[in-house]
């Protein structure tokens, strides 16, 4: 799939990502100035068409970093649009419930229910819960479910915060509850 081909991209040129979206400016000498690195030709070879006086080390990869995010959007826009299309609802769903945490937590928890499995044996994509949990919740996060996950998977220490904070929570409440029936 398209998207599958981006997020390898991503991956690849992970640590420019990290500091474009970052908005960090430290490197910018590094990265954007014209004939800073004279032998990045000889390190790839996909810049057969490089012009020393023209072209900087990075502005390629900031390009094709631009124009996937765009094409990440148009894509998951298409799908949110054909999924509206054939969606059924229940109806036996009468009470509306909100979330009321972040969108990041949000799909923390989903993806930890998705690679659990525990939700259709594992079978079910994770754009579908996205949709699902979206309209559960009244949340639209199934447009940036994807770049919220390279969020989660970039953070320094506890990737799962949320997942985490949910069980001290629980734990504590149960303990509280043991200690008044005591």
């Amino acid at each position: 799939m398209l998207l599958n081909l981006i997020q390898e991209n991503t991956n690849k040129n992970r640590k420019f990502y990290e500091y474009y979206r970052a908005r960090a400016s430290h490197k910018d000498k590094i990265y954007f100035l014209r004939n800073c690195d004279a032998n990045i030709l000889k390190r790839d070879c996909s810049l057969i068409n490089y012009d020393v006086k023209l072209c900087t080390t990075h502005d390629y990869n900031m390009a094709v970093m631009i124009a996937n995010d765009t094409l990440t959007n148009y894509l998951e826009n298409k799908i949110e649009q054909l999924e509206n299309n054939c969606t059924i609802v229940h109806p036996s769903i009468q009470q509306t419930v909100n979330w009321t945490g972040t969108k990041i937590d949000l799909i923390e928890l989903i993806y930890a229910l998705h690679h659990s499995k525990k939700l259709n044996n594992g079978n079910t994509d994770i754009k579908e819960l996205a949709v699902f949990f979206g309209k559960i919740l009244n949340q639209d996060i199934e447009e940036n479910i994807y770049r919220f996950y390279i969020d989660i998977k970039n953070r320094k220490t506890g990737r799962s915060k949320f997942i985490n904070q949910l069980s001290e929570v629980l734990e504590k409440q149960i303990l509280e509850e043991e200690n008044e029936s005591k």
